[in-house]
């Protein structure tokens, strides 16, 4: 039972992180879009950036069952002490997790940056290179 739970939702996991880049994607290029002197941001970006964050924030939980409660990997990771030389287990054990949870909170300080009132080019160039990175992974 538990093996096909895990299959199911690591391959949602998979899918949906196409949803995710999807979304990054056209919150990358609506921020890029929109002039620099313009005085407030679009609603539509402010949409768009906050569909961004809940997707990613999906995506970060279905990881945290998966690495805390399912995956085989972690639960042998966590329990030997020797994981170290087996290259998956320190990829999805160490550095993949990582390197997701910088990239949701760049994500949210993204959404954060765009919901402010300020204007100018700092916060436009801050909103790009929130959202930028997080796309990646």
């Amino acid at each position: 039972m538990q093996d096909a739970l895990y299959r199911f939702v690591l391959t949602f996991h998979g899918t949906f992180r196409w949803i995710v880049m999807l979304v990054a994607v056209s919150t990358v290029a609506a921020t890029y879009k929109r002039p620099y002197f313009e005085r407030r941001w679009p609603s539509s970006v402010r949409r768009l950036s906050s569909l961004f964050v809940g997707a990613i924030d999906i995506q970060l939980f279905l990881g945290f069952v998966l690495y805390f409660g399912l995956s085989p990997i972690t639960k042998t990771a966590f329990h030997d002490t020797r994981f170290l030389t087996n290259r998956e287990a320190v990829f999805f054990g160490v550095f993949h997790i990582s390197v997701m949870l910088l990239a949701v909170f760049l994500a949210h300080l993204g959404n954060v940056t765009l919901r402010r009132p300020d204007t100018g080019s700092s916060k436009h160039r801050a909103a790009e290179l929130s959202h930028s990175p997080s796309r990646y992974w």
